[in-house]
């Protein structure tokens, strides 16, 4: 139950910041390349077994699903969010030079 809960909440805000990062065909296209590059650094450098990260998981089945979703979540998130800053910085730009 932990486990589905935590899934769910990581779920929600990497899809919350997607839909806050994107804003056409284009930036969801840029999202999904770029999780798909993250993916293998994520997965061999910084998730895994995440068990030591989340002391709440009680079954081996929370751990394994935890894991397994965050080694696709966590990539996403970060793209999403890596997205955003930059439109944000170009956004800055623009107006600085229209001054």
């Amino acid at each position: 139950m932990t486990g589905a809960a935590l899934i769910l909440a990581f779920a929600a805000a990497a899809i919350a910041m997607v839909r806050f990062a994107s804003g056409s065909v284009r930036d969801y296209l840029v999202i999904l390349g770029g999780t798909a590059l993250l993916v293998p650094p994520f997965y061999s450098k910084l998730t895994g077994d995440i068990s030591i990260l989340i002391p709440v998981l009680e079954s081996k089945d929370d751990i394994v699903l935890v894991s397994a979703a965050s080694t696709i979540l966590w990539p996403l998130f970060t793209t999403a969010l890596v997205v955003w800053i930059m439109k944000a910085i170009v956004r800055l730009c623009r107006r600085c030079v229209a001054c």
